[in-house]
């Protein structure tokens, strides 16, 4: 026995897919038309303020982790070269007799 004002669930398998589509389309248009019959709300003075607040925070925020990210590019870059140099150094010296006859003296021999 149904009820009297029961919903009747139609098999999927007898419908055409462009009925779905269009069944869907209908639907969402009569959603949208709904929504905008709609009275708007005006927005609280509190709700603005509080966006606004949120817009500078951000872009305060925004600022210092731009000028942070540089700070460590600056920071960066300058342990490259430390760290460059450093390992030059240390190449000489696991090369060892070739690194040594490679190098000029510190001074110019006496005899010349």
């Amino acid at each position: 026995m149904r009820k009297a004002y029961a919903y009747h669930k139609l098999p999927a398998f007898h419908e055409d897919p462009e009925e779905q589509n269009h069944r869907l389309a209908l639907y969402l248009i009569a959603k949208t038309l709904e929504k905008a019959d709609r009275p708007r709300r005006r927005p609280s003075f509190l709700r603005l303020r509080l966006c606004k607040l949120r817009i500078r925070l951000g872009k305060q925020i925004r600022k210092l982790k731009k000028r942070i990210q540089m700070a460590f590019l600056f920071i960066n870059s300058d342990v490259c070269i430390q760290l460059h140099g450093q390992l030059k150094f240390l190449k000489s010296l696991f090369r060892g007799k070739q690194a040594m006859a490679s190098l000029q003296p510190p001074y110019p021999a006496s005899g010349e």
